[in-house]
């Protein structure tokens, strides 16, 4: 085990004496904060590079920030010796990942508390640090997340599995060589020519048929009409007092304005079973309170919830009046749904407002 003391608990009035204090340990961590992807506010690369020449410990570089891909050659260049951000944070994690490994530095990647392990499976062979988040980032203090144990045992062994896989890389040479074939096209006349075809006609047909008994009991163009006629055009009445820029949602010069998304999970954010109108609730709950909690201004919430085979035009309705209560509650308003394939059929419902109020989940 190593241990990295965080310097966000330091005096920086002696901070030459306090990192002088833990040079025993094997790293020094630094927090860092924007003021947007967390409440609070730190240090930027400025100040890694004035501390870096009072230490040789490694310096891992913690960066809670938005858009971290704009800022982690600065980072590198000021000193930092593993680079960690925050998978909620970036489009691009594993672009981002491969490109701080081609700076020199280790590639480390982060997740909130309610971000499940299984979201890093595509990424676990580009990082080489997992940080599971004990509390939400922005602040010490807070009181432990019990669920962490848990998390921390997934990731390791998501790790482990990626590891073996990693040195198990025959394999992957084999798909690349294959993959040369095909662009060649060498791989289809192989195929074209061999006697398989009609077993893997068969494969297919029974792929096929499998993908029809797990889709939800109706038709997309019907999910896609009830998503119009529910969610409809928001009143006009909901841009006053908001700004000119309410309509592309960019932050104004009197404004703050944040846009918000969370995909739950069954059984992971609420518990198997739970009622439509009850999910809906939660869902839309989760995300107007995060708003309220960082005093954003105007606001834009969207829940995404994946459809199960069985799932019926009756529950969906029901799950959007329990999204309509939560928004009710909080002086917001629909703005619009979508459906979408992320991978599975997923129906996203939003609401805006000039601000949100924070909502408990017991009032589902």
């Amino acid at each position: 085990m190593k241990i990295a003391p965080s310097l966000l608990s330091a005096d920086f009035a002696r901070i030459a004496e306090q990192i002088a204090e833990v040079r025993d340990a094997a790293y020094l961590h630094l927090d860092v904060m924007d003021g947007r992807f967390v409440p609070n506010i730190t240090w930027g690369p400025k100040i890694v590079a004035d501390l870096r020449p009072l230490s040789k410990q490694t310096f891992d570089c913690h960066l809670m920030i938005v858009e971290p891909e704009r800022y982690v050659d600065e980072f590198r260049e000021a000193g930092a010796d593993v680079i960690t951000f925050h998978l909620e944070a970036t489009c691009h994690a594993q672009r981002l990942l491969a490109h701080v490994r081609s700076t020199g530095a280790r590639a480390g990647i982060a997740i909130c508390p309610q971000t499940p392990v299984a979201m890093l499976a595509d990424v676990v062979e580009d990082c080489d640090l997992i940080l599971v988040m004990s509390v939400n980032p922005g602040f010490a203090g807070q009181a432990f997340v019990p669920r962490s144990f848990e998390k921390v045992r997934q990731a390791r062994a998501l790790r482990d599995r990626g590891g073996r896989r990693h040195r198990g890389g025959e394999r992957a040479r084999a798909a690349r060589r294959r993959c040369r074939r095909a662009r060649h096209g060498e791989e289809h006349f192989r195929r074209a020519g061999s006697g398989g075809g009609a077993a893997r006609s068969a494969r297919a047909a029974e792929m096929s048929a499998a993908k029809r008994t797990a889709s939800p009991a109706f038709g997309e163009d019907e999910i896609v009409a009830l998503i119009r006629r529910l969610t409809g055009p928001p009143p006009k009445r909901l841009l006053t007092g908001i700004g000119d820029d309410a309509a592309v949602w960019q932050p104004s010069r009197s404004h703050r304005s944040l846009v918000t998304t969370d995909a739950l999970i069954e059984g992971v954010h609420f518990p198997r079973g739970l009622a439509p109108r009850d999910a809906g609730f939660r869902a839309m709950a989760a995300n107007v309170s995060d708003l309220a909690a960082m005093g954003a201004r105007p606001v834009l919430a969207t829940v995404a919830l994946g459809l199960r085979e069985g799932t019926t035009l009756d529950e969906i309705e029901q799950l959007y009046g329990g999204v309509v209560a939560c928004a009710n509650e909080a002086r917001m308003a629909i703005a619009g749904g979508d459906l979408t394939r992320a991978p599975v059929l997923t129906v996203a419902i939003a609401a805006i407002g000039a601000s949100a109020t924070a909502i408990s989940v017991s009032q589902a």
